[in-house]
């Protein structure tokens, strides 16, 4: 399995299950069966460029977004600038981060700054000692 298929894939799922759709639902809408979503979700099958316009477009998001950490962030003057590794911890933070109201949004970004502010309990430790 490639690395990008996974990701696809596991974007796939993220999305789907965001909107409350089944496998079986999406699978109908493209026009393929339930197990082919599966297999896209897992990345055990590719999904063709056809097939993933068609996904994105019954998921409601661009197709780059399926590509999640591959995609080359965009520089001003629009060329692709250098490619970001993927972390699938900061991906599920951001797919839960984009899920809440935006008042709560705010919270949750002085909640994790002031968790940085703070040293660990091993660096308080240390020091005590």
């Amino acid at each position: 399995m490639n690395k990008v298929d996974i990701c696809v894939g596991d974007r796939i799922r993220v999305r789907r299950c965001a909107m409350g759709l089944t496998q079986s639902q999406l699978g109908h809408a493209v026009g393929v069966s339930s197990q082919q979503i599966q297999k896209y979700e897992t990345g055990t099958n590719r999904v063709s460029a056809s097939r993933l316009w068609a996904i994105a477009e019954e998921l409601d998001v661009d197709v780059a977004w399926l590509f999640g950490a591959f995609r080359r962030p965009g520089n001003s003057d629009g060329r692709p600038g250098p490619a970001v590794a993927p972390d699938p911890d900061l991906h599920e933070l951001v797919e839960l981060f984009q899920q809440l109201p935006m008042g709560q949004r705010r919270a949750v970004l002085d909640f994790v700054g002031a968790m940085v502010a703070v040293p660990s309990p091993t660096v308080r430790n240390a020091h005590s000692e």
